[in-house]
């Protein structure tokens, strides 16, 4: 008798484990074919970013083209004024051009990105304030700075951006 509810318990503790068993590899092939979409929608975005980065390069191409042909032409009949107005054209198409390269490097950041590596913020904060300074200029913005920034290990497209859009959108003013 005392076999007998042995003999059973292991059957159904067998049953139970079978279940056990046949739901774990259900719910193993399930992830499989949601890692698969993943895979292949991620494959899909990375194609998308590079096809829109490559097609939206061409009108910023031809947009600087051909401010340098008007300025060329007609730079002898500018005013100061229009010297600058050209300047500040030529500088904001080469910065879109820049984002849109930043654009597709942040859409790849788990692949061609190299190593961080130890950045001075202070450069970094340099170079975009002699990005941005026609635009600080023409909206007053005043960056102060008080106290040294520290080095950090970044990547440094990255950090240059962060700051640019801080920046930019007045979000802050750095003490």
């Amino acid at each position: 008798d005392k076999t007998k509810v042995e003999n059973q318990k292991i059957r159904e503790a067998n049953s139970l484990l079978k279940a056990q068993k046949e739901l774990i590899a259900n719910q193993k092939y399930q992830i499989e074919v949601h890692l698969q979409k993943v895979e292949e929608t991620t494959k899909y975005l990375e194609n998308f970013a590079a096809v829109a980065a490559h097609d939206l390069k061409a009108p910023i191409r031809i947009a600087s083209t051909f401010a340098k042909i008007l300025e060329r032409k007609y730079k002898s009949k500018f005013e100061p004024k229009d010297i600058e107005y050209f300047q500040f054209i030529s500088n904001n198409i080469g910065r879109l051009g820049v984002m849109i390269d930043d654009l597709l490097s942040l859409s790849k950041l788990d692949q061609d990105l190299p190593a961080p590596r130890l950045t001075n913020v202070n450069d970094v904060l340099q170079e975009v304030l002699a990005r941005l300074k026609a635009r600080m200029n023409d909206t007053n913005t005043v960056v102060e700075l008080n106290t040294a920034l520290p080095f950090i290990e970044a990547h440094n497209s990255l950090i240059v951006q962060l700051f640019q859009n801080i920046i930019e959108n007045h979000v802050i003013v750095v003490r």
